[in-house]
């Protein structure tokens, strides 16, 4: 066991004497949630620690579970928490994909192309896939009653590219829309000036691009765009009824049956932010909730307990993200960053961490469509103290200190241990590092406006099948919330967001990820699936599905 881990279990007792700050939200929104009393109803708890993470309190009691009409959900994150498509990133899926259908449906799993579930009933797409038309699904209505036709998949598309869009796969979709040409009232036309090979994907709720998902335009030019944020209409199987920023969400059934489901397996959607891991499982276990998300860690225990594990589809893997573009930024030097990387024992992490379900990590793009494997770096002290004395900080230099910034995860409610035994690691080779452990939401605004504290390093967890948006969002010079500007990088990225085929799709993939991880934009650290856990109200045979952030909710609420 390294001395990163021995300080690790050492100051276990210490831990008590941290101070948490909780900050309530002010946002304007519709009437606050009522949460279980198990479930803070205050904004996400902020934690700033320089030591070690919070221990698991005591099991509670296993208690019996009671089957309810309402399927209540416990959720470990949900990004920014809105409901504007754009507005958000794919974290905002887990409470988007009630209310709102995509245009590309998937089956019952969550897997694979469907046109019985989408505003789609039919496509088909030129050969270059310069040209896709959609035969818009008929007799569809949004929550308020107005019908749905191709005005409103147009309308949708169209908003792409508004000058506030957040979400990072908004202007490369948006930039590629040549002309969109609405027929009958239900067929709709799309041409591309540059052919995109995956815009089915993006279309669909495999794709971390909420903006796939139909909007009505009528609606939203009535009450124009915050209005609409407070109070969202879609055509799903649910409606918004109640929502608090950071607390809990309601939803109601919408329509006696969906066209995507049939009639929904439970008549209402309660869900509830729980950042913390052991309260979530606490729910579970106590009868007051029915579904959560959970680590792969904890999975052998409440299989103990009778509850089932639902694993998601696809790796996610965890790994820094620095500020790079910033002037005076001293992690520029690229020794500094081989330093940090070979200083890492991944191996360790998965064992002692991870509980070994995990793996070491090589690909920093996990999950890519056509992606190839790449070998992790070593756990090497001596090579990284070897890369740190190439720069003013090593032997008998200056002292370097870092901040590093994470916040709860879905699925990885481990990440605040994986950074604190980066920090010990570091600490090996002569590299100090303070941590800050808060909400995602505030590192994103943060982040969007370079205002982090530095030298900056991040720690997250991601996995989309397709990172050319993630990639366009953060790893270009003009990127929404970039952390580096590098010309070769922006001519890798570019030519990925215009590959014509898939062939060439994959091909730039490979090569961007390989130029990432070459220079050490970004340090993979581990991957691993991301677990869910639920009790009898999960019907028979659910899969958890292929998308990165949000679970299959359209497979959990059909009736088997």
């Amino acid at each position: 066991m390294s001395s990163a881990f021995r300080r690790y279990f050492v100051m276990l007792p210490v831990l008590g004497m941290m101070a948490i700050a909780v900050a309530c939200s002010g946002d304007d929104t519709p009437t606050p949630a009522t949460a279980p009393a198990a479930v803070p109803t205050s904004a996400p708890v902020t934690i700033v620690v320089t030591a070690t993470p919070i221990p698991v309190p005591p099991t509670p009691t296993v208690a019996p579970v009671v089957v309810r009409e309402n399927l209540r959900i416990a959720a470990g994150e949900w990004g920014t928490g809105g409901f504007d498509t754009l507005r958000a990133g794919g974290q905002n899926r887990v409470i988007q994909d009630w209310i709102y259908d995509p245009l590309v449906g998937l089956d019952v799993q969550g897997e694979a192309f469907s046109k019985e579930t989408g505003i789609a009933s039919d496509w088909k797409f030129t050969g270059d896939g310069s040209t896709y038309t959609f035969t818009i699904r008929q007799g569809v209505k949004f929550h308020n009653g107005d019908d749905l036709t191709g005005e409103d998949v147009k309308f949708t598309m169209e908003r792409w590219g508004i000058e506030d869009a957040t979400n990072e796969y908004a202007a490369p979709l948006s930039s590629v829309l040549k002309n969109i040409t609405v027929t009958d009232g239900f067929t709709v036309e799309v041409s591309l000036s540059t052919p995109k090979g995956l815009f089915l994907l993006a279309m669909s709720h495999l794709s971390n691009f909420p903006g796939g998902q139909i909007l009505p335009k009528g609606y939203y030019e009535s009450v124009g765009v915050d209005e609409f944020r407070l109070k969202p209409v879609g055509s799903g199987p649910y409606k918004l009824v109640e929502f608090q920023v950071g607390a809990g969400a309601k939803f109601e059934q919408a329509f006696p049956e969906h066209f995507s489901v049939g009639e929904p397996r439970f008549s209402k959607v309660d869900m509830f932010l729980v950042t913390e891991e052991s309260t979530r499982i606490a729910l579970l276990r106590g009868g007051n909730a029915d579904f959560i998300d959970t680590s792969l860690q904890r999975a052998d225990e409440l299989v103990g307990d009778g509850f089932r594990i639902f694993e998601k589809l696809t790796p996610e893997v965890v790994a820094t993200r620095f500020q790079l573009q910033r002037e005076g930024e001293v992690l520029q030097d690229i020794n500094l960053r081989k330093a940090l990387s070979f200083a890492i024992n991944r191996e360790e992490i998965n064992e002692f961490i991870l509980s070994g379900k995990g793996q070491a990590a090589g690909n920093v793009f996990a999950g890519q469509i056509g992606g190839e494997p790449i070998a992790p770096d070593p756990f090497d002290p001596a090579k990284a103290k070897e890369f740190l004395n190439l720069t003013p900080y090593g032997e008998g230099g200056e002292t370097l200190r870092l901040q590093l910034q994470t916040s709860p995860r879905v699925g990885w409610p481990g990440i605040l241990d994986i950074a604190t035994a980066l920090q010990g690691y570091w600490k090996d080779i002569g590299i100090e590092t303070d941590i800050t452990y808060r909400d995602f939401m505030s590192i994103f605004m943060q982040w969007m406006g370079e205002t982090l504290p530095g030298p900056t390093v991040m720690i997250f967890n991601s996995g989309p099948a397709d990172w050319s948006g993630s990639a366009t969002g953060a790893l270009t010079c003009g990127g929404l919330f970039t952390t580096v500007c590098d010309t070769e990088l922006d001519k890798l990225v570019n030519g990925w967001n215009a590959a014509p085929t898939l062939p060439a799709y994959e091909e730039s993939a490979r090569n961007t990820e390989r130029y990432v991880r070459d220079q050490y934009i970004m340090i993979p650290i581990v991957s691993g699936a991301v677990a869910y856990a639920g009790n009898e109200q999960v019907p028979d045979g659910y899969s958890a599905g292929r998308n990165v952030f949000a679970a299959n909710w359209r497979g959990l609420i059909q009736n088997p």
